[in-house]
């Protein structure tokens, strides 16, 4: 048996992981989780979010084509999946889901945040209660959970936009200064 990557920054694709977090702020975090932004920029690129590490991640890929079923294709068991559904670990892992979109693009990028675990629940309550997708939206899509989970991303504009977009909106984003209502 194959055992598949669950940590990104070890995946076998070289695809960068850029920490856009002040590492002083999320030092202060309580409960610390890790959220990705997968952004491929290519053609019309793809933005995919995964809340949560190893075990206990989730991938939100509206509108994506990533079927994420890793060895149940190569067992030849039955994997369904639909435009916009959400795949817990292990039906998703980050080697598999990077590989699909290295198939067709050099221009990946993972954009890594640090917030605290209460949003990161609202993140997955907004996802698993999700019934926004449509294709050709998946940076609207991933953006618009963002911004409705609040915290950091409250000020994500709302509106159509491109993956190029999303990842330009996300790097320029002024991270929170370190206070101490935010300390452990």
């Amino acid at each position: 048996m194959i055992r598949p990557i669950i940590d990104v920054h070890k995946n076998s694709h070289d695809v960068p992981v850029i920490l856009a977090s002040d590492p002083l702020y999320t030092a202060m975090i309580a409960d610390p989780i890790n959220i990705y932004v997968m952004v491929d920029n290519d053609d019309l690129g793809h933005v995919g979010l995964v809340i949560g590490d190893g075990e206990l991640a989730l991938l939100y890929d509206p509108s994506g084509g990533y079927i994420g079923c890793g060895e149940k294709c190569l067992a030849n068991e039955i994997a369904r999946r639909g435009s916009g559904e959400f795949l817990p670990y292990p039906d998703f892992d980050w080697d598999t889901y990077l590989s699909y979109h290295r198939w067709s693009s050099d221009d990946i990028v993972v954009i890594q945040f640090i917030i605290p675990e209460e949003h990161a629940e609202r993140l997955r309550s907004i996802i698993l209660n999700n019934d926004y997708s449509y294709y050709f939206h998946c940076a609207t899509n991933v953006a618009r959970v963002l911004r409705e989970s609040g915290g950091i991303f409250e000020n994500l504009e709302d509106g159509f936009r491109a993956p190029w977009g999303v990842k330009k909106e996300l790097l320029d984003m002024k991270p929170p200064e370190a206070s101490p209502s935010n300390a452990k």
